[in-house]
């Protein structure tokens, strides 16, 4: 199905979890929600077979000041995204660039 936004994949979730509890069939229950049957039946597959995302990365955007650093060489600072991963942020980076990557491995993630 390719990738998907956190949003599209926790309105899935939602439906899903709905059908789950209503009891009805897969049939009855999409065209009571208004979508095709055969989307649901993926979705509901592809939800109850995948791992459940994190509920939050943590990740949090603040504004940082300029720090003049005393030594020779550049000392990059780490950012955690979580899983283990970290992010190497070297000094006079570009705020704007470091944002979208953070959000592209968010994506990733979910």
């Amino acid at each position: 199905m390719g990738r998907v936004s956190a949003k599209v994949r926790a309105e899935w979730q939602a439906r899903v979890d709905r059908l789950n509890k209503s009891g009805l069939a897969v049939g009855d229950f999409a065209a009571r929600e208004g979508v095709h049957p055969g989307t649901l039946a993926l979705w509901r597959a592809r939800l109850e077979d995948a791992p459940a995302p994190p509920a939050s990365t943590g990740l949090a955007f603040v504004a940082l000041d300029s720090v003049v650093r005393q030594a020779s060489t550049p000392v990059p600072f780490e950012v955690s995204i979580g899983g283990g991963r970290t992010v190497a942020v070297w000094p006079h980076f570009d705020a704007a660039e470091l944002t979208r990557l953070v959000r592209v491995l968010e994506e990733l993630a979910t």
